[in-house]
């Protein structure tokens, strides 16, 4: 009986651990299953984050083509537009100065068949004059034709004083001309020239904005003659309520006040108060800003009278 029932325990501890081995079997087998789908799940998963990687970085590369290209062909664009413009101001320039040897031929004709015609005449009277009084007779006849010539000739050169407006002024508009202008002195001058300029056509009545252009020629006039800079800058800035401009050079400045002992200075003296008289005639104010070595900067403000009309289109 015993036997019997240690053969039943033997039995039993042996089904027990078939049990358990097939237990953990089982186990080893899920747990290798796990391990595999997450291998798997993680190897899809990086292949999947590489093409998405790939194709982030080949949108984004194609991106930086469409922008490069794009860019290459603005800058094209740009580069035709400054060379249009330059052509442009060339012809413009070109046309401007046989519009100014017009009106110097003009003035010269008016001179030579005004001005001096009338002259001839005075003198050939004053001739005539001076035989009638040595023979003894009243050249009073004579004095009379004189004041007839001097009357006309003062005629004539009030006329070409009107005249000597600058003909642009009036077919092209104030900024035109200053622009031209400035752009001739930077094509001829000995010195770097940079400037920029506002709008500021219709801001002054025609009998001013002559004023204003000889204000910016008079300084560039004095930067010319007198700084022996290597750069002046001109800014012609259109503000709320008034026209600032600036004429800087890093030349050679001057003392404040100007010597009168000092040639060069005194020379400069004169340029100023020219300026200083015309910003004075339009209410503006002129500072001048200079010393030995330390360059000039003359600031020209000037109050606008005149607003342009609002165009709308």
């Amino acid at each position: 009986e015993r036997e019997r029932i240690r053969i039943l325990e033997e039995k039993q501890a042996r089904e027990l651990l078939e049990r358990d081995r097939q237990i953990q079997a089982g186990r080893i087998l899920r747990e290798t299953l796990i391990r595999n789908v997450l291998i798997g799940a993680a190897f899809v998963a990086l292949i999947i984050g590489f093409l998405i990687y790939r194709r982030l970085k080949d949108h984004r590369r194609t991106s930086e083509m469409k922008a490069e290209i794009a860019e290459a062909r603005a800058s094209a664009l740009e580069s035709e537009k400054r060379q249009h413009e330059f052509e442009s101001r060339k012809r413009f320039t070109r046309q401007l100065i046989d519009s100014q040897e017009q009106e110097r031929k003009r003035i010269a004709a008016d001179l030579h068949d005004g001005l001096g015609q009338d002259l001839l005449v005075i003198k050939n009277r004053l001739t005539l004059a001076r035989r009638e009084h040595e023979k003894g007779k009243d050249p009073t006849g004579e004095m009379q034709e004189i004041l007839l010539a001097v009357n006309s000739s003062l005629q004539n050169i009030r006329s070409i004083s009107r005249n000597l407006r600058p003909s642009q002024l009036d077919r092209i508009g104030l900024t035109s001309s200053v622009e031209s202008m400035l752009n001739t002195l930077q094509d001829s001058c000995s010195f770097a020239l940079r400037y920029s300029v506002d709008d500021i056509d219709r801001l002054f009545s025609k009998e001013r904005e002559i004023d204003v252009y000889r204000i910016i020629q008079e300084g560039l006039n004095n930067v010319i003659k007198h700084a022996q800079a290597d750069t002046a800058v001109v800014e012609v800035a259109r503000l709320e309520a008034e026209v600032k401009i600036t004429v800087s050079d890093d030349g050679q400045g001057f003392s404040s006040p100007v010597s009168a002992k000092d040639n060069r200075q005194q020379a400069v003296g004169f340029g100023l108060q020219g300026m200083n008289e015309r910003v004075q005639i339009l209410g503006g104010i002129l500072s001048i800003d200079s010393s030995p070595g330390e360059g000039t900067k003359v600031t020209v403000l000037l109050p606008v009278k005149h607003r342009p009309e609002t165009t709308t289109h």
